[in-house]
């Protein structure tokens, strides 16, 4: 190679402990100033379509637990009321 010109393919440098090297090219790193490391990951179709499903699943749960204690404070509120009122009539 001549003194002039440049590699074209520049070297591939991988962190020490990293076994699997497709999952280097898929992810994305950032560094923190303090030295973080965090890495992202590009989601597939099925991925977003699991991550979909888990939140529509725990929205469902929620609503069915919200909808069931309003259920059972209808009763609730109707015999207070109703005390209520036999109280104000007994008078």
């Amino acid at each position: 190679m001549l003194p002039e010109q440049k590699p074209c393919i520049e070297p591939e440098i991988i962190p020490p402990g990293y076994k699997d090297r497709s999952l280097i090219r898929r992810a994305y790193r950032f560094v923190d100033a303090h030295g973080v490391r965090i890495y992202t990951f590009r989601l597939g179709q099925r991925s977003i379509f699991l991550l979909t499903m888990a939140i529509a699943t725990v929205l469902a749960a929620m609503f069915i637990f919200l909808v069931g204690a309003v259920l059972i404070w209808i009763p609730v509120v109707i015999v207070t009321v109703a005390a209520a009122a036999a109280s104000l009539f007994r008078r």
